[in-house]
């Protein structure tokens, strides 16, 4: 999955929560991203050092999976392609951001529904920029209590 970069218009939310609970299998995912990623480079640049801010990780266990919800600090003008895998109990959402950073640091928020079997899973996000090496952004436990819901008919 593509998303776009700061010179892009940014994408119209979908909102990824709902659509997971009427359409996401175990294994599927659905990222949105806001912020600097999404082309909102002058509402999203950070200006001072005092703004600057690490990585924040949240996840969500909804019907069905999670939601994850990562706000970062990065290079600004790159693009994000999010993938997703499963191994054992090992859910990992991976954000490669790529492109050619520009001479500012802003800000960007990407949301990422995945599909999860019922359990307990650890899902981790792992973040790879421009000459660096993929680093774990963060991990949490999650339990997934129920399976998806189906849509009414």
């Amino acid at each position: 999955l593509l998303l776009a970069g700061c010179a892009a218009k940014p994408p119209t939310p979908t909102g990824a929560e709902p659509l997971l609970l009427s359409a996401l299998d175990p294994g599927q995912s659905q990222s949105t991203v806001t912020g600097c990623l999404a082309g909102e480079k002058d509402r999203s640049i950070v200006r001072r050092t005092a703004d600057y801010q690490d990585d924040d990780l949240e996840v969500r266990t909804v019907a069905g999976g999670a939601l994850v919800i990562h706000h970062l600090t990065h290079p600004c003008c790159l693009q994000a392609n999010v993938r997703f895998t499963t191994r054992g109990s090992v859910a990992t959402v991976h954000e490669r951001l790529g492109g050619e950073p520009c001479r500012c640091v802003c800000r960007s928020t990407i949301e990422t529904a995945i599909g999860l079997g019922v359990g307990m899973w650890t899902v981790k996000v792992e973040v790879e920029q421009p000459f660096e090496a993929a680093r774990l952004a963060g991990e949490r436990r999650v339990k997934v209590l129920e399976a998806k819901t189906e849509p009414a008919r």
